[in-house]
């Protein structure tokens, strides 16, 4: 069956794509977690060096 088939096909095109998408996801979070951290450190450098001075 033609629908049937084209269905098919758009159901394996998604399958296909969920990998890619969780993969990008994935290192976007890292990203954004790196970021976090270096943002925290500086942080933490800046209230250490305030209580130093202060």
């Amino acid at each position: 069956n033609e629908k049937e088939d084209i269905a098919q096909e758009e159901l394996d095109s998604i399958a296909l794509d969920i990998p890619k998408k969780a993969e990008a996801a994935l290192s976007d979070l890292k990203t954004l977690e790196a970021e976090i951290k270096e943002e925290y450190l500086d942080l933490i450098i800046l209230v250490e060096t305030e209580d130093i001075a202060g």
